[in-house]
């Protein structure tokens, strides 16, 4: 939380956020309410493979 809101006050005008799955949950919830901010949790597919 405290990073989103760090966010918020630096780019005022940001209204979505990609976030992995790692923050799925009351953070979703908590974010939309005190800091009208739209978390969307991306999940990783089972075929999605790093390419580093």
């Amino acid at each position: 939380m405290p990073m989103l809101e760090r966010l918020r006050k630096l780019y005022f005008s940001a209204r979505l956020v990609w976030a992995d799955g790692d923050y799925a949950g009351r953070l979703v919830d908590r974010a939309a309410e005190k800091l009208q901010l739209t978390l969307n949790i991306v999940k990783r597919s089972d075929s999605t493979t790093a390419s580093w």
